[in-house]
């Protein structure tokens, strides 16, 4: 008789989140929807409001030239939903949920892997 896979090797977005037993091996994260945020030349601190659809992607490239940061807002929170970031401008870029959320900064050229909590933007992995 076989012994039932061990769900608790690998947990990704806290207890309750995706879990991937020991003995799947490998695994690969499939990118849904690619999201691509241009803002060209920033002369100032800027924010985006992101579109419902926009938000629903899971890869988010933002790019910018010009020494700012660029703070994308997403629609609303989506508990659970994974998002691989691209940071491909000239300073920081965080990625928050709503006005009120503190989000999470993603440092420039660097990618990471973040998901989304019950009313914020939660860190995954470190920048690479």
């Amino acid at each position: 008789m076989a012994t039932a896979p061990n769900y608790d090797n690998v947990r990704l977005g806290g207890p309750s989140g995706l879990r991937v037993p020991s003995e799947a091996g490998s695994a690969v994260l499939a990118v849904g929807k690619k999201v691509t945020v241009a803002q060209g030349a920033l002369s100032a601190d800027t924010s985006v409001n992101l579109n419902a659809e926009q938000s629903a992607a899971s890869y988010i490239e933002a790019t910018a030239s010009g020494a700012f940061a660029l703070t994308l807002i997403l629609a609303a929170a989506m508990p659970g939903h994974l998002y691989g970031v691209y940071n491909h401008t000239a300073n920081n870029l965080i990625l928050k949920v709503g006005s009120g959320g503190t989000g999470i900064t993603v440092a420039t050229t660097k990618r990471a892997l973040l998901v989304s909590g019950d009313t914020d933007i939660e860190r995954l992995s470190a920048d690479v």
